[in-house]
């Protein structure tokens, strides 16, 4: 059996034939070729163009599970009950160009489950709730170079569409007067271009190869369509 080969005189592929070359990689990826060569290749990709960075807490209010409220209308308030977060989860996510097209509307749905013990039973709340932003100051990339108001309109005709990042940084229960969960989120949300790029790569695998994707629908985070995002409640 000959060594695997990479043919690499410029040295654009290093990282790519390094993995090309490692025995246990080959066989875990089930890599056949025994010779690739870095080439450069005409690709179609989603190319970011522009990113905006934003870090913001989003503060839901517990609606109350026991006692009555002093007025005469009655309903439901919060008596001393220790509340935990079992679970923060993204629900949906969708975002829009304003109509002035001097930023984009963000919109995420959150479900947020609480835990609690009533009478030594474990029960659970479900609140879902809607973190909504505006973008109006984006980077490019990769100069990372200010774009907004009439410069941010300019490169907006350019753009096809986008893709986001969330990240839940942290989650906490504050349970004084006004019982609340506090959730810290940072969103990177990217703006890309159609693009067709040349890029050096190489292929691991042989030209008869047959490539099928798809997305997976119960892995999917889609628009925030269908039942509402009600604000701040259940």
């Amino acid at each position: 059996m000959t060594e695997p080969m990479c043919l690499d005189e410029l040295e654009n592929c290093a990282e790519c034939c390094a993995i090309f070359l490692n025995p246990e990689l080959r066989e875990r990826f089930g890599y056949q070729e025994e010779e690739a060569e870095c080439r450069c290749h005409d690709i179609c990709v989603e190319d970011v163009r522009l990113i905006c960075v934003e870090e913001l807490t989003h503060t839901v209010r517990i609606p109350g599970v026991d006692g009555m409220s002093a007025t005469c209308r009655g309903g439901r308030v919060i008596t001393q009950v220790p509340f935990a977060i079992d679970s923060v989860t993204v629900r949906c996510a969708q975002e829009i160009l304003r109509p002035e097209c001097d930023g984009v509307d963000n919109e995420i749905g959150l479900e947020i489950v609480l835990s609690f013990a009533v009478n030594g039973v474990q029960t659970f709340l479900v609140i879902n709730t809607t973190v909504e932003f505006t973008c109006f100051q984006f980077w490019t990339f990769p100069g990372g170079e200010l774009r907004e108001g009439d410069d941010l309109r300019q490169e907006l005709r350019f753009i096809d569409g986008s893709c986001k990042v969330i990240v839940i940084e942290d989650t906490r229960i504050l349970n004084d007067t006004c019982p609340r969960v506090e959730i810290d989120l940072k969103v990177i949300d990217k703006l890309w271009k159609h693009e067709n790029l040349l890029v050096s790569a190489i292929k691991p695998y042989p030209d008869e190869n047959i490539t099928v994707s798809q997305v997976f629908d119960r892995n999917f985070i889609g628009p925030c369509v269908g039942p509402p995002c009600p604000p701040n409640g259940v």
